[in-house]
């Protein structure tokens, strides 16, 4: 993991938008091919994660950079999966309005 995946999730879970919003300026000035993945892992981690910020999913959300068909290779969970394990029913609307499959195993 890159440590600007890592310092974005922080940031994520920690509840501090404004400087998710800067990492995403910074992404975004040095774009690469990884970024979808980048941000797709970042969305799929902070979906596990009580403590994930509303406001700073929604930034994450907005790049319109995020794989919601995204599944963890090892658990061969999606970010509903990991929404529901938490009990975050407004993130688990979303993960489904945004195409998830409800009928993955």
């Amino acid at each position: 993991m890159d440590d600007i995946e890592i310092e974005l999730f922080k940031a994520v879970t920690i509840g501090t938008p404004t400087t998710v919003h800067e990492i995403l300026e910074r992404i975004r000035q040095h774009q690469g091919e990884e970024d979808h993945d980048i941000i797709s892992r970042v969305f799929w981690r902070a979906c596990s994660e009580k403590s994930s910020s509303v406001e700073s999913i929604e930034y994450l959300i907005n790049t319109n950079k995020i794989n919601f068909k995204y599944m963890d290779d090892i658990s061969e969970r999606t970010c509903l999966h990991e929404a529901a394990i938490v009990g975050k029913l407004p993130l688990m609307k979303l993960c489904v309005e945004r195409g998830v499959r409800v009928d993955c195993t």
